[in-house]
């Protein structure tokens, strides 16, 4: 998420062993930061819980407009990702 992450905006902080992810998004004066919350992955899929938080004197960019970008760049990233296969060892066990 992080690599998709640059492609929206400014990457300021990511702390992966706590799963949170902080981003500048948007276009002076109407800047944010977006926040993502990473949790455990679980047999449903990994939850993820975003903030948009503003910054600037003019309102912040739609929350819902950020995430659905960021989400589809990481969706097109994850399907043109080579294929990995735990028989061939390329996943940890």
């Amino acid at each position: 998420m992080a690599d998709a992450a640059h492609e929206i905006g400014d990457v300021v902080f990511v702390d992966p062993n706590d799963g949170l992810l902080e981003v500048i998004v948007g276009e002076p004066p109407g800047v944010g930061q977006l926040t993502a919350i990473v949790d455990e992955a679980t047999a449903d899929g990994v939850p993820v819980s975003f903030t948009l938080e503003p910054l600037g004197v003019a309102p912040a960019p739609s929350i819902h407009e950020v995430v659905e970008e960021l989400i589809a760049l990481v969706r097109r990233r994850r399907r043109s990702a080579p294929r990995r296969s735990r028989e061939a060892g390329e996943f940890p066990r």
